[in-house]
């Protein structure tokens, strides 16, 4: 599955969170694209990263 499905799935089923955090990663950092595995997105889920995504994604939708 790819980012892109997966975005699309977050859409559908009101993940609001994920779908911010891929458009954070796509389109704010450019860390990933949308033809990447969804095992791209795993990093941002580590919990020693925890903090530091939270605080940008919160900066993120604050600005959209």
């Amino acid at each position: 599955m790819t980012v892109r499905e997966v975005y699309a799935e977050a859409i559908k089923g009101k993940h609001s969170s994920l779908k911010l955090l891929i458009e954070f990663a796509v389109y704010e950092k450019g860390v990933l694209k949308m033809t990447d595995n969804q095992e791209a997105l795993h990093k941002f889920f580590n919990p020693k990263h925890r903090d530091y995504v939270n605080k940008h994604l919160e900066e993120y939708d604050a600005k959209h």
